[in-house]
């Protein structure tokens, strides 16, 4: 298995914090967030790892990584020198996957998500039932949850309905930026935008997949935490 990270967009939602530093190089627990990540990943025994940057930010995340031990990892630039000219999450996605490859199942993950838990028992639960993943949890707050992405599962973990950003959700389940695509499914995200589909709204791939294949929710012991606008930053 592989990993990539999705660093490349401006986070405008966090402005003027995110003027001249990217959401996944903000200080989480004393360290750049991202290499919170890095190192979870590792943890995991991922050991091919990339980061997408655009172009603004890339020489960026490579000082970052001059240092870093773990050598499995590198970055590549979607070559976007400006927000407006942004790709969007699903099209940086695509971008990365035909750099990468699909020869390999592939773990995706936002670089500004902040993770209380290791991700081997995601990563374990996928290689049991070897049907693509993603991270779910319960979140009570139903006005917040209309600006998630919303799963309905099955009695097996199952998703059997999605919904980006619903104005009523038909459940309490949270589908959040961090998924396990096998390599059969890679070619579809491809296949998503040739059809002329939203590029930036991230979960909207989730959807889009269930009417293709089969995928599961997995709830970890912890707490997953998008790192979106200031307010949820500053919680941290």
């Amino acid at each position: 298995m592989k990993a990539l990270i999705l660093c490349a967009g401006y986070g405008k939602r966090m402005m003027p914090i995110t003027l001249t530093t990217p959401k996944p190089l903000l200080p989480v627990n004393g360290r750049p967030l991202v290499l919170n990540i890095i190192d979870n990943i590792a943890g995991a025994g991922i050991r091919e790892i990339t980061i997408i940057s655009n172009q603004t930010h890339y020489e960026d995340y490579m000082r970052l990584l001059e240092g870093y031990p773990n050598k499995g990892v590198r970055v590549i630039s979607n070559g976007v020198t400006r927000p407006e000219d942004a790709l969007g999450a699903i099209g940086d996605m695509a971008l990365a996957i035909s750099r990468i490859g699909t020869d390999d199942d592939l773990l995706i993950i936002a670089g500004d998500s902040h993770l209380s838990f290791g991700l081997g028992g995601f990563i374990r639960s996928y290689e049991e039932n070897g049907l693509d993943s993603v991270i779910v949890q319960r979140v009570d707050d139903r006005e917040y949850l209309k600006r998630l992405g919303v799963a309905e599962l099955d009695g097996s973990g199952r998703i059997v309905g999605f919904e980006e950003k619903p104005e009523e959700p038909r459940s309490n389940m949270a589908a959040y930026a961090a998924y396990i695509f096998k390599r059969e499914t890679l070619p579809l995200v491809d296949k998503y935008l040739e059809r002329g589909n939203q590029k930036d709204a991230l979960g909207k791939i989730i959807g889009w997949i269930l009417g293709h294949t089969t995928v599961m929710g997995y709830i970890p012991e912890g707490a997953f935490i998008d790192i979106g606008t200031p307010e949820t930053y500053s919680k941290l």
